[in-house]
């Protein structure tokens, strides 16, 4: 390589060489000042030369690669103990004095709570925990190498992914169990199951879900509250080991307005965490009369049992419609049912869009597919002409509201027709086809939540639904509250109404306390330009300062997290406008990091077994140490590679180059040789 650079220089030597004696000493045998140009133009044209040539030499360049080594240290308020506390301060501290691991590893330390934050300052007042959001954001951010987790935590977390989820292979994760692993007995409320809205004088089911931890089997007790009124006691026996259970009550919804509903489980004689017995929800009854048009040119009866089945609340009622007593909105309804939808049905669709409002469509053999999948564009379906009887299957991926129709019902086949069904908005599956004892993937029964909402079940015969809760239970109640779950649905969608607020009737965490509300413009747009103030008013009565709601991409957002916990009323109002909402929620006071005591080191050895790490403690974490200095897997590596180099500065020699030449042509210009 040297040889030929040498010989490269000394080529373009000669070449600049002979054209400056050619120039200044064969053709001009005598020129003023000839040595000064003949200088000139050497290095110029030796310049020109350098940048054909472009000489280039090789080196070798050594790096040393560390293998990343990550101390995450838990900074929620779950780890209260004070000992705990020390202790993780002392490893903390341990760790930082080991300078054979920064030699050997590229080390650095967040802390986590409910995200991930550098540095390794604590204070242990996150009061959320989420470890799979933490270990997620360090996987994303060492993709392409193998990085070593050490994991401070009592491993107890209360949102976001299981963090016992598979990872990347090349995450390790070593926890050190923070906190009593010592297991005591202990019964806890898991979660409440309702849906959020009621109606008046109506009956709706509440879900209570409860866990058991202890050596015996014992009873308990479930107390159900209703704004601070006991309103049930339900007596319940508890199984050795882990055992979990659920329980179902209806209520009534009484009075209009929200109603704060608890529920609280006894705790036990030897239970040492009770702040885990008690939970909280809220559900709010609408005192309103809803009004359901069935339309339809033809009898069936299933409209016989959707009336029966609606009418059994009082504040709802049906009336069947053809398609002209429709659109003359001489009775007009909250919702419509379309019964088997044919070409007659043009003008309905037509006036269902302008005014929109929400449907269930019974689309049985009868239905005219061509017509339906022409007038709208939300969903289509591909109709061979053949009739077949399909079993429903229930989907469990559904999660749009609490399916009420049990398992122990045997669910007689609708009548509709095989074809294939496509959807361009978003929508869920409640139940699936199932044809001959096999379940394919085409919807029986979905529901579309779009502007416009809608619920479609494919085929007819669904009083024989309602006639089968009865034969097996002795009553219409899961067929009823079945129907029920869809209007509240349908009607919680679709508004005519240019001002919409969502918000949730309890906040548990003040994380998430935010109320949303979005504006529309004459034409049912999204509109910009809108003003709106959010008016709270607390439980005493006294005006909170008015908050200016902030503008997002599609809605306004008000932050709630300064609230203190109770119960606050609420009104939205649009500046130099008549619209305004008003509504009432409640900010929870659960200390969901209380919920848990001690640590959960079984699921931290979960994950250590399934990141390919092994569990420790604090007493044994100088064997950690030891492990990571002594495996060959994370030992440093020197790098070597070979990188070509430039021997000339690009920018410098053509300013050589031009100063030569210019300097040249003056000296010529100035002695009259041009």
């Amino acid at each position: 390589m040297t040889s030929y650079l040498a010989f490269g220089l000394f080529f373009c030597a000669i070449i600049s060489l002979g054209l400056t004696y050619f120039q200044y000493y064969f053709r001009n045998p005598v020129v003023y000042h000839r040595v000064i140009l003949a200088t000139l133009r050497f290095f110029g044209l030796f310049g020109l030369c350098l940048l054909v040539l472009n000489p280039k030499i090789e080196q070798e360049e050594l790096t040393v690669q560390k293998t990343p080594l990550i101390f995450l240290y838990d900074n929620s308020a779950s780890i209260r103990d004070t000992l705990t506390q020390h202790e993780i301060n002392s490893l903390k501290s341990s760790f930082a004095k080991l300078p054979e691991l920064q030699k050997r590893f590229d080390v650095d330390a967040y802390t986590f709570g409910e995200n991930l934050k550098t540095g390794d300052s604590l204070d242990f007042k996150e009061r959320t925990t989420d470890l799979d959001n933490a270990l997620g954001t360090i996987e994303q951010s060492y993709l392409q190498e193998e990085v070593v987790i050490v994991l401070a935590s009592d491993g107890q977390q209360n949102t976001g992914r299981d963090y016992t989820s598979p990872y990347n292979d090349n995450l390790k994760v070593f926890p050190i169990v923070m906190g009593d692993t010592t297991r005591f007995q202990d019964v806890r409320l898991g979660r409440i199951n309702a849906n959020r809205y009621a109606f008046s004088g109506n009956q709706f089911p509440v879900e209570i879900r409860y866990t058991y931890y202890g050596e015996v089997q014992a009873t308990s007790e479930i107390k159900l509250f209703d704004n601070e009124k006991m309103v049930h006691r339900l007596p319940i026996t508890l199984d050795n080991g882990n055992s979990s259970g659920s329980t179902t009550v209806l209520f009534t919804a009484s009075q209009p307005g929200l109603h704060r509903i608890r529920a609280e489980i006894q705790p036990l004689p030897q239970e040492r965490n009770t702040n885990n017995n008690i939970l909280e929800t809220a559900i709010e009854v609408i005192d309103e009369r809803i009004k359901i048009g069935v339309v339809s040119t033809t009898s069936h009866p299933d409209i016989g049992a959707l009336k029966r089945s609606i009418e059994s609340q009082e504040h709802r009622e049906l009336r069947k419609l053809s398609p002209t007593e429709t659109i003359s909105g001489s009775w007009k309804a909250d919702i419509y049912i379309l019964l088997n939808p044919d070409s007659e049905f043009e003008s309905v669709y037509g006036y269902l869009d302008k005014y929109n409002l929400p449907t269930l469509t019974l689309a049985g053999p009868q239905t005219n597919w061509d017509f339906v999948n022409q007038i709208q564009d939300e969903y289509a379906f591909s109709d061979s002409g053949i009739v077949e009887y399909f079993q429903p299957e229930y989907n469990s991926n559904f999660n749009y509201y609490q399916n009420s129709l049990t398992a122990n019902l045997d669910l007689p086949p609708l009548q509709g027709s095989i074809g294939e069904l496509s959807t361009n908005s978003d929508h869920q599956i409640l139940f699936l086809k199932s044809s001959k004892g096999l379940i394919t993937l085409e919807p029986l029964l979905f529901l579309i939540r779009a502007q416009r909402r809608e619920a479609i079940i494919m085929g007819t015969d669904i009083w024989k639904w309602r006639l089968e809760d009865y034969r097996t239970i002795g009553n219409f109640q899961s067929f009823d509250v079945f129907m029920t779950n869809i209007w509240n649905f349908l009607s919680n969608g679709g508004s005519t109404n240019r001002l919409t607020v969502n918000y949730q009737p309890i906040y548990e965490s003040l994380y998430d306390a935010r109320l949303q509300a979005r504006f529309f413009d004459e034409s049912l747009n999204f509109d910009t330009k809108a003003k709106l103030q959010l008016q709270l008013k607390d439980s005493t009565g006294l005006l909170l300062p008015i908050i200016q709601m902030s503008r997002r991409t599609e809605y306004f957002e008000a932050n709630l997290n300064s609230l203190q916990p109770g119960t606050y009323t609420f009104q939205v109002n649009v500046s130099s406008t008549d619209y305004s909402k008003t509504g009432q929620f409640i900010i929870s006071n659960a200390d969901t990091e209380s919920l848990n005591s001690g640590a959960d080191w079984g699921r931290l050895n979960i994950l250590a077994e399934n990141t390919g790490g092994t569990l420790y403690f604090p007493e044994t974490w100088q064997q950690l140490k030891d492990s990571l200095m002594l495996s060959d897997t994370y030992r440093p590596l020197q790098i070597s590679r070979n990188i070509v180099v430039s021997l000339i500065d690009l920018k410098l020699i053509l300013g050589l180059i031009f100063a030569a030449f210019a300097a040249e042509w003056g000296l010529r210009k100035f002695h009259g040789l041009i």
